[in-house]
């Protein structure tokens, strides 16, 4: 007895959840026969929900149907000849009006900007008049607006969009205003059904921006190739096409924070490998040529800005030259030292049994940021001759440059200035070229 009532239960379960479903389905026909695009437009609604997940609470969309009060349903107050134009299209008003409904108005603009999402589809979201939004209206549930459109970024909703008798404008095209369908008006309505170009146009948008993301991120994990930074994980992943189809399932402030994250990593370990204390960043040089104060550090490599990047860079050429200048067959080094930012070469030259340290006279900062201005110091080796290239950079200024070869007196123990170039090329404005400073000479010591 208890299993034929039970089975008899189930069967009017499954019969209340059929009638349910036939009776919100009969609520809107344009949503029944449009599967594809309504599947598409809850895609972009659920992306907007994710943001709720992000630490940073900037991004977090407004739930309306959690935070806004209750209202009047505005569906059960339309006109005769409006609902009868409107059954024609499937949409059954005499269902919608016993939806429940609340209300939205407030001004979210600027750095106050949010987005506004209703979650739940057998709501209606009624905005209120006066209401100015820099970013669109989401809603699974119909959305009856009093505002202006004007004012308002625009609408995505899976079910109709009614504007008000006093929205007479057509809606302007910079805006998605994307329902199924759109109402314009409470007399006469002029019905508009969300177009497959609505939903590409939000697809194209988002296209573009994955591709920066995916080219950036690609990047990065180069990066942390070239580096030997060992970062690895989904995060980190040369795999273009998968870092791509990821990004269309989520929307900007989550892909862009995937690489604000990359790029405090690859911060971390130019920073790690450029300190002093990093065994792997101290040249092999004698214990003789360091510096007996032990201010200054012998390294490898720096973190350095040059125009608008800053990078893990080796000053001198493969972090250590050593070469023989003197002649007694014993190797003499040019290296790098720092202290904080500042950063020097140095020579050591090897005297008997032991070595002389000489401190030359190019100095320059690991400060800068990489914007407005910038310089770069190359120390090399081409045969017998020490060669210094100096880089000058300056936004909207120019450029400008030195380049000395120096070679090794034996006599006089010092290093003579055998070429010794400079240039400048400065940007012209208004006919006249603006002179561009050029790097001092160095004698070295």
């Amino acid at each position: 007895m208890k299993t034929i009532k039970y089975q008899l239960l189930g069967s009017f379960l499954v019969l209340l959840m059929f009638n349910s479903h036939s009776a919100m389905a009969s609520a809107n026909g344009v949503v029944d026969k449009n599967a594809a695009r309504v599947a598409s437009i809850e895609t972009i609604i659920r992306q907007n929900i994710a943001l709720g997940r992000l630490k940073n609470t900037f991004f977090h969309p407004i739930i309306t149907n959690k935070t806004s009060r209750p209202t009047r349903n505005p569906f059960a107050d339309m006109p005769k000849k409006t609902v009868d134009t409107l059954a024609r299209q499937g949409i059954n008003i005499s269902a919608l009006s016993r939806y429940k409904a609340i209300y939205f108005k407030g001004e979210y603009l600027g750095s106050q900007s949010r987005k506004i999402v209703n979650t739940a589809p057998d709501t209606v979201l009624v905005i209120g008049k006066g209401t100015r939004l820099h970013d669109p209206i989401y809603s699974r549930g119909p959305v009856v607006s009093f505002a202006q459109p004007d004012d308002i970024a625009g609408i995505v909703a899976s079910n109709i969009v009614w504007f008000n008798s006093q929205n007479k404008a057509a809606l302007h095209p910079y805006a998605p205003f994307i329902g199924m369908p759109i109402v314009n008006a409470r007399d006469n309505p002029k019905i508009l059904i969300a177009s497959a170009g609505d939903l590409n146009k939000i697809k194209r948008e988002r296209q573009n921006q994955c591709k920066h993301y995916t080219n950036t991120s690609v990047a990065q994990n180069a990066s942390n190739i070239k580096l030997g930074c060992g970062f690895t994980g989904l995060r980190w992943s040369n795999n273009w096409k998968g870092q791509f189809d990821w990004c269309m399932t989520v929307l900007d402030p989550i892909s862009g924070g995937e690489n604000e994250f990359r790029k405090t990593q690859l911060a971390n370990c130019k920073a790690k490998k450029a300190s002093t204390s990093n065994p792997k960043n101290s040249p092999a040089i004698p214990a003789a040529c360091h510096d007996p104060s032990k201010q200054y550090a012998a390294v490898k490599q720096v973190n350095h800005s040059f125009r608008y990047e800053r990078k893990l860079k080796s000053p001198v050429k493969n972090g250590l030259i050593r070469y023989d200048y003197n002649k007694d067959r014993k190797p003499d080094y040019v290296f790098l030292e720092t202290k904080g930012e500042t950063a020097r070469f140095a020579i050591c030259l090897s005297r008997g049994n032991s070595y002389q340290r000489r401190v030359t006279d190019v100095s320059f900062t690991t400060a800068k940021t990489g914007s407005y201005f910038t310089d770069e110091y190359w120390m090399s080796q081409s045969g017998d001759l020490l060669k210094l290239d100096i880089e000058n950079f300056e936004h909207n200024g120019g450029s400008s440059g030195r380049y000395i070869s120096y070679r090794f007196n034996t006599a006089t123990g010092k290093f003579k200035i055998i070429e010794n170039k400079a240039d400048s090329a400065g940007v012209e404005m208004d006919g006249f070229v603006f002179p561009m400073a050029i790097p001092p000479s160095y004698s070295l010591f």
